[in-house]
C-alpha cells in the first residue's frame, strides 16, 4: 500500500501569503538625523588612531565594525552624510560655505588618508544602521567655539541685552565675530530645510517624502555655558540644556504617496 505524500493546504496558503507579502512590501523609510553642535561635533579624531582599537579586547569589535582595509575605515552599508561648515564671519573675516557629502566615512566622498579626521557621526551611523538595518542620512552642521546665548540663540529666546556692571543695557545685535545674533541657529534651520526639501541630492535614490519627525541629538563644546547672569532662562529649558548634552533630529522619509503622518 502506497502512502501519498502531500503538503497540507493551510501550510501552502501561509507560504504563498508570506511570499507575496515580502515581494510587495514597501521599501524601508530613509531616516534622516541632524547633528548640530560645536567643536566636539566637528570632530578631531584622526584616522591614524583607528589601528589602536585593534590592540585591546574591549575595542576590537568597534575596529571590526569599521571594516578597516589597508588602515582605512569603510563606509557602513546604506549610510550617507552631508557636513555643512563655514558660511559665517570668523574674527571679522568671511568664511565661505563648505560642504562635504557622500557615503559616510572619514572625508566622506573626498580623499581619505591616515591624516583625515572625523567626528561622532561616523560611529553614530555605523551603530544606528546595525540597530535599525534601514537606510540612513546624517546631516551635520557644526562650528567650533560658538555659544548658545548669542550665536545659537533661537528667536524664541527674545532679544539679547548687554550688561554693564549690574545695569542691563541696549539690545546686542551682532556677536564678536561680526555675525547677527542667532546666526548659527538660523543657519542650521536653513541647511536642514534645504536637505529635507530633496534628500536625493545627498543620497541617490528614488524620490522620497517626509513622513514623521522622530527624535533629536548633537555635541556641545567648551563655549556652551557662556551665559551671562542677567539672562533669565525658564527652569524647564535650563534643565533640558543641562541634562541633554546632545542636539540631533531624525525625520523618516519613505516612498509612500500618502500625506505626512
Amino acid at each position: 500500500m502506497k502512502i501519498k505524500k502531500y503538503i497540507p493546504i493551510t501550510v501552502l496558503t501561509i507560504a504563498l501569503t508570506m511570499s507575496i507579502s515580502s515581494a510587495t512590501a514597501a521599501p524601508k523609510p530613509l531616516k534622516v538625523y541632524i547633528l548640530a553642535g560645536q567643536s566636539n561635533m566637528q570632530g578631531k579624531a584622526g584616522v591614524r588612531t583607528i589601528e589602536r582599537l585593534n590592540m585591546t579586547e574591549d575595542s576590537k569589535q568597534m575596529y571590526m565594525d569599521m571594516n578597516v582595509k589597508n588602515g582605512l575605515p569603510s563606509a557602513p552599508k546604506d549610510v550617507y552624510g552631508v557636513y555643512f561648515g563655514g558660511d559665517h564671519m570668523s574674527r571679522k573675516k568671511a568664511s565661505p560655505l563648505s560642504v562635504m557629502k557622500g557615503p559616510l566615512r572619514p572625508g566622506y566622498e573626498g580623499e581619505m588618508t591616515s591624516k583625515s579626521t572625523f567626528g561622532p557621526e561616523y560611529t553614530f551611523g555605523i551603530y544606528m544602521q546595525k540597530h535599525l538595518n534601514e537606510p540612513i542620512l546624517i546631516v551635520k552642521i557644526a562650528w567650533g567655539g560658538r555659544n548658545l546665548i548669542e550665536q545659537f540663540r533661537p528667536p524664541s529666546a527674545g532679544k539679547y541685552l548687554t550688561l554693564t556692571g549690574k545695569v542691563i543695557g541696549e539690545e546686542k545685535v551682532m556677536d564678536g565675530h561680526g555675525n547677527p545674533i542667532g546666526h548659527y541657529y538660523n543657519t542650521v534651520i536653513k541647511r536642514v530645510n534645504e536637505v529635507l526639501a530633496d534628500p536625493n541630492t545627498i543620497r541617490p535614490t528614488k524620490r522620497l517624502m517626509a513622513t514623521r519627525l522622530r527624535a533629536s541629538s548633537g555635541f556641545k563644546g567648551s563655549m556652551i555655558w557662556s551665559v551671562p547672569t542677567h539672562i533669565r532662562i525658564p527652569s524647564r529649558e535650563r534643565k533640558a540644556e543641562r541634562t541633554t548634552p546632545n542636539t540631533a533630529v531624525c525625520w523618516d522619509y519613505s516612498s509612500r504617496t500618502s500625506g505626512r503622518t
